[in-house]
C-alpha cells in the first residue's frame, strides 16, 4: 500500500498512519486478511519512532479496523471472511452480466427483468443510513448526481423503525458490523467503499509557494483527510487555509487561494471565481454495485 508520512506537520505523524490505514480499508487498497507493514518496516521507510507506528495499529486493534497475530503481525480483521468473499464474488458476478449483457445489445430495463426486478420498481430509489450529518450530506448528493432518488435515515432510526419498504439500503463501509445483523426479510444493502487516496492525488499538482490553498467542506472528516494527505504530501502548513461551511467568514478567507480542495456538495456554494479540485467520497466501483442491483 501507498503511504505519505511526514514528521514535520501539525498532524501527529500517529495520527497520519492510522487515517491513511482506515482510507485504504475503505477504498479496497486493503482487504480483509491482508498484513499491513510492520512496525519497523514503517519505522525505517520515514524515519519515525516504532512505538508510534505500534500506537497507530493497536488505535485500530481497538476500533476494529485491525487485528494482531502473535508471530505474524496486524492484519485487517477479516469479519466473517466467507461472507466477504461471497459478497465480493457476487458483485463481480453481477458486473460481468450487466456488461455481457449490454455487449450483446440487451437493454437496462431488459436486463433488470431478467434479473428479477419489477418494471414498477426501477424507481432507483435507495436509503441511505448515515448518522454523521455532514458525512450523509455529501453521500446524498453523490448518489443523487449518479441518479439515485435518496431517503435518509440516522442509523439509531433504523435500529428503531426498520426501513419501511424505502428501497434499497446503502451504507458506508465501517457500518457493516452494526447494520447487517439489523436486515430482515431479504432487505438488501450495499456497503460503500471511499475513493482510493492514490488514485484521488494522481495527476494533482502542487501551486507555486506563495499560493495558498483553500480547503472546504461542512464535514469535519474531510477537513481532517485533506488536512493530512495535504502535509503528507509535503505542502506546507502556511500555505494551507481550511475552512467549514458552517464558519461564517469561510468565503472571505479563501478568497485569494490558488484553488479550493472541497466535496462535491461545498462545490455548489463556491463562487465562480475560486476554481475548484472537487474529490467524491463514493468510489466508482460501488456506484456501479448500486447501479446493477436496478
Amino acid at each position: 500500500m501507498k503511504l505519505w508520512l511526514t514528521k514535520n506537520a501539525e498532524v501527529p505523524v500517529r495520527e497520519q498512519l492510522s487515517t491513511q490505514i482506515e482510507l485504504a480499508v475503505a477504498a479496497g487498497d486493503l482487504l480483509p486478511g491482508d498484513r499491513v507493514p510492520s512496525t519497523q518496516e514503517i519505522a525505517r521507510r520515514f524515519g519515525v519512532h516504532a512505538n508510534t507506528v505500534a500506537s497507530a495499529y493497536r488505535a485500530l486493534v481497538e476500533e476494529g479496523m485491525l487485528e494482531f497475530r502473535p508471530g505474524s503481525g496486524y492484519f485487517v480483521t477479516g469479519g466473517d471472511q466467507q461472507t466477504a468473499d461471497i459478497h465480493f464474488l457476487l458483485r463481480r458476478k453481477v458486473e460481468e452480466l450487466v456488461a455481457w449483457a449490454r455487449a450483446h445489445g440487451i437493454e437496462s430495463e431488459e436486463i433488470s427483468t431478467l434479473l428479477g426486478k419489477n418494471r414498477e420498481d426501477t424507481a432507483r430509489r435507495v436509503l441511505l443510513v448515515e448518522s454523521d450529518r455532514g458525512l450523509r450530506d455529501i453521500l446524498r448528493c453523490e448518489l443523487q448526481a449518479a441518479g439515485f432518488s435518496v431517503e435518509c435515515m440516522a442509523l439509531e432510526e433504523f435500529r428503531a423503525n426498520g426501513s419501511n419498504g424505502n428501497g434499497l439500503i446503502v451504507a458506508m463501509f465501517d457500518e457493516r458490523r452494526h447494520l447487517e445483523p439489523l436486515l430482515t426479510n431479504g432487505e438488501r444493502c450495499v456497503f460503500l467503499t471511499g475513493r482510493s487516496v492514490a488514485e484521488s492525488m494522481t495527476g494533482e499538482t502542487r501551486p507555486d509557494p506563495d499560493r495558498s490553498i483553500g480547503v472546504l467542506s461542512g464535514w469535519d472528516g474531510f477537513l481532517t483527510l485533506s488536512r493530512i494527505m495535504l502535509l503528507a504530501a509535503k505542502v506546507e502548513p502556511g500555505q494551507l487555509i481550511v475552512r467549514s461551511r458552517n464558519d461564517a467568514d469561510w468565503e472571505d478567507a479563501l478568497r485569494n487561494v490558488a484553488f479550493v480542495i472541497c466535496d462535491p456538495l461545498s462545490a455548489r456554494s463556491l463562487p465562480r471565481e475560486l476554481p475548484a479540485r472537487i474529490f467524491r467520497v463514493v468510489s466508482d466501483e460501488s456506484l456501479r454495485e448500486v447501479e446493477a442491483l436496478f
